[in-house]
């Protein structure tokens, strides 16, 4: 089947083997306008995400650090089902295209606060999606545009994030962009404290949280948006519990200073 979704202001056409993947994209299916690229998944597509999750799944029991999907429903005896794969598979295809129009996939949590954004990036498992709960309990207004895999688009004027169909197990997302304003290393700690730090401290971090492709040319170019990501964003480190205080402490750390 074929449809068409809007993704950081980019018009994509999708040519699926599932009606359930245009239902995972249907916040973001736009048929009336002309595309900017279109992707095909194929069966071989999803053979290889099979490759992939096994591997991981292998990873997994040998208690490497690894994030795999918990959720039941798109399991099928220890493999997961196609119909899932093909959503991974389609993110990878549109990923590919997209440092051609100075965007990228970065693995992260954007809340907005005062028509701003806010991104929160860890390891799988930090706290991420509690931490941004918490802003959403404790301060008004709080927004959150994507939950773990939003797209950051680095224009002229600006960088922006923009929510994704893929978004974490709770599903937080919204089909819309803020001005990207920080980003925030978050750790855990048994104080809570956040510091403003430089590119050269977060470099090596915030490099693993990107998605580069397999093609030399476009992973040389997601690095110079990166890069100037880095110049025009401001950046912090995070280091708190689970508590009140600790959303307080990075609340005010970043939108209060503004």
């Amino acid at each position: 089947m074929y449809f068409k979704v809007r993704l950081a202001d980019l018009v994509i056409g999708v040519e699926c083997l599932y009606e359930i993947t245009r239902m995972f994209c249907k916040d973001y299916v736009s048929e009336d306008m002309p595309v900017d690229f279109e992707v095909k998944i194929t069966d071989e597509d999803i053979r290889n995400e099979r490759k992939i999750s096994d591997d991981t799944v292998r990873k997994k029991e040998n208690n490497e650090n690894v994030q795999i999907l918990d959720s039941e429903i798109w399991k099928d005896e220890n493999h997961y089902r196609n119909k899932y794969l093909e959503t991974l598979a389609l993110l990878r295809k549109i990923a590919k295209y997209l440092p051609e129009y100075d965007c990228f996939l970065m693995h992260g949590a954007v809340v907005s606060a005062n028509d701003y954004g806010y991104m929160f990036t860890a390891p799988s498992g930090t706290g991420k999606s509690t931490h941004i709960n918490l802003w959403k309990q404790y301060f008004d207004g709080i927004e959150i545009i994507n939950g773990d895999k939003p797209f950051i688009r680095v224009m002229k004027d600006k960088v922006w994030a923009y929510g994704t169909p893929w978004c974490g197990k709770e599903g937080w997302q919204k089909n819309a962009s803020v001005p990207l304003k920080g980003i925030c290393l978050l750790n855990r700690g048994r104080e809570n404290h956040i510091a403003q730090i430089t590119p050269v401290q977060v470099l090596p971090f915030i490099m693993r949280q990107v998605h580069y492709t397999d093609d030399s040319e476009m992973a040389g170019k997601t690095l110079e948006l990166l890069n100037r990501l880095m110049t025009e964003v401001k950046l912090y480190r995070l280091e708190c519990d689970v508590s009140r205080e600790a959303a307080k402490c990075s609340y005010e750390g970043m939108v209060g200073n503004e």
